[in-house]
């Protein structure tokens, strides 16, 4: 099928509310030679292709009159069509509510679309299939398809592997749906702590313990571990979330320094079912002396620090809440790896300069932010959007940040600078011990 092009350039002019009909939009004839039906399948990552004539879409953008702009899943391509999304969620989508904005500048690849069918047929039988196995769905999927198809698929392991991992992540959804049920009138009286010593021999023995309960390990006995509490004017809370199970979904840790802030020990294990407020609060109201320490440093967890500014908000005097440096430095790797394996010289660096805007006065950050902003290339832009997010806070149009999810009254230290005379030492044992505990852990499940 040919379409004759006859809108050259299409503008941010789509989502104003200027009359559609004025654009020349071509319909699609009803009478198409292809045999392809108009299908909407969704992607690894839960949003939506379209399916047409050889050609595979991704959702633009929608305006407010209902109808959705559709562009072709190549980058160099710029083959648009328009969809009334009322048609969306039917069975079959009638052709004459599609019209074509734009031609596409390549050929038309039905075995590509057939492939996504098939990779997309893979997700919905993983989860709807569960007594069958991922060699068994693959098997029976691959005997349907032409060889032009399966040249377009990924590798029979890779395709076992996407049926695990969508059925572990429905494993994670069910269990964290059941204890959003479980906590709706959940209050702290309700939940249980349950004490042990870490190296108690019963340990072992727990398999099982109850969505209200909470276990507690620690390294000494109630007595001696709140004394070294209240006498020290720095901890460490810190959460770690990589490990997942039925039951468990956080591990909170609480540590103190000893010896001139050079050596860290460890007093509480607390493991959660949920890292919700009303789990902080009873763990909090149990555990801690009445004494406030003078800082509390922690990670990136907004909900644990939410929960420490409820817990001393009544307090004469307030602990001072920071977040290392080492955990933004460890987000921001984090960010880089989910999509790439190797972090180049480049966004190291930068990294680096971002990391050092915890060290200015805070009425320099944004000039500082704008500054690398400028000088580095689009190469990296992700990171600067993700240090937005997280401690900035988005431009808006009118000039304005918006509220970042981290205000820097939380991350930078100039202010507290001369307070440590050992700042780089106490960040190294950090890092050391929280590398150490976090490998551990994951070797262990």
């Amino acid at each position: 099928m040919i379409f004759e092009d006859t809108t050259t350039s299409f503008t941010n002019n789509f989502l104003t509310d200027i009359d559609m009909a004025s654009l020349n939009e071509i319909p699609l004839p009803t009478n198409s030679t292809m045999s392809e039906p108009i299908q909407i399948i969704s992607t690894q990552r839960g949003k939506r292709k379209l399916l047409l004539d050889g050609y595979i879409y991704r959702l633009d953008r929608s305006n407010d009159r209902g109808i959705e702009q559709w562009r072709c899943s190549k980058k160099s391509c710029r083959g648009r069509i328009h969809l009334h999304n009322s048609f969306l969620f039917s069975s079959t989508i009638n052709r004459t509510n599609v019209t074509l904005v734009s031609s596409h500048s390549h050929a038309s690849e039905p075995a590509q679309c057939e492939a996504a069918i098939v990779i997309d047929h893979i997700r919905t039988s993983a989860q709807h299939n569960q007594h069958e196995s991922p060699k068994d769905i693959v098997h029976r999927l691959l005997r349907s398809v032409s060889n032009e198809t399966a040249a377009n698929l990924p590798s029979i392991t890779a395709m076992q592997r996407s049926i695990q991992r969508r059925r572990q992540q429905q494993k994670l959804l069910d269990s964290f749906l059941l204890n959003i049920e479980h906590e709706e009138n959940l209050t702290p009286s309700d939940i249980q702590i349950l004490y042990r010593s870490i190296n108690d021999n019963s340990l072992s023995y727990i398999t099982e313990l109850a969505h209200n309960q909470i276990l507690v390990l620690t390294c000494e006995n109630e007595h001696n571990y709140r004394n070294k509490l209240a006498n020290t004017s720095v901890w460490l809370c810190t959460t770690f979330h990589e490990i997942k199970n039925d039951y468990l979904q956080c591990i909170l840790i609480i540590q103190i320094f000893e010896n001139n802030n050079e050596t860290l020990l460890p007093l509480i294990y607390a493991l959660l079912p949920s890292n919700t407020n009303v789990f902080y609060m009873k763990l909090f109201n149990e555990l801690l002396p009445l004494q406030t320490p003078k800082y509390i440093l922690t990670n990136f967890d907004k909900i644990l620090i939410d929960s420490l500014k409820n817990f001393y908000h009544n307090r004469i005097i307030l602990p001072n809440i920071k977040i290392c440096s080492i955990f933004l430095h460890y987000e921001l790797c984090k960010f880089i790896q989910q999509y790439k394996r190797i972090i180049h010289d480049m966004e190291y660096k930068s990294t680096k300069y971002l990391l050092a805007l915890a060290y200015i006065p805070q009425s320099d950050i944004i000039m500082g932010f704008e500054a690398l902003h400028d000088i580095y290339s689009s190469s990296i832009e992700g990171i600067y959007d993700k240090f937005e997010d997280l401690c900035i806070g988005r431009l808006r149009p009118n000039g304005h940040r918006s509220q970042p999810l981290f205000t820097a009254n939380f991350w930078n230290w100039i202010d507290v600078i001369p307070q440590f005379d050992n700042l780089l030492l106490i960040n190294t044992n950090i890092k050391q011990w929280d590398d150490m505990f976090r490998v551990s852990c994951i070797g262990l499940y």
